[in-house]
């Protein structure tokens, strides 16, 4: 079993961890919220200024997400339906300009 751990890690196991530096701009960059984070670390301390956001703001957008799904259904039916209902109409016009001329100068 030990020579299937050591592939599992593709025997890279004795090597200093180094974080990919595109994961720590992220993690820099993100929205955290380490209020009950128990900090061991003196390199580091709780990053806590997006609580209000994560705890008060999402929950919110998240309520009014689910919330409008039938408002946002029936302005897409109307959307819809006066879609079909113009491009009837510029049918018809296009079609009425194309019978009323009449090429009188080639006769």
């Amino acid at each position: 079993n030990n020579n299937n751990n050591n592939n599992n890690n593709n025997n890279n196991n004795n090597q200093e961890v180094r974080i990919n530096e595109m994961c720590e701009q992220l993690y820099e960059q993100s929205a955290r919220c380490e209020a009950n984070l128990v900090v061991s670390s003196a390199y580091f301390a709780a990053d806590n200024t997006a609580c209000d956001y994560i705890q008060n703001t999402l929950p919110a957008i998240d309520k009014v997400m689910k919330g409008s799904g039938k408002a946002a259904k029936a302005l897409s039916g109307v959307f819809a339906f006066t879609t079909v209902a113009l491009a009837g109409v510029a049918y018809w016009l296009h079609t009425k300009v194309q019978r009323s001329n009449v090429g009188l100068a080639s006769e």
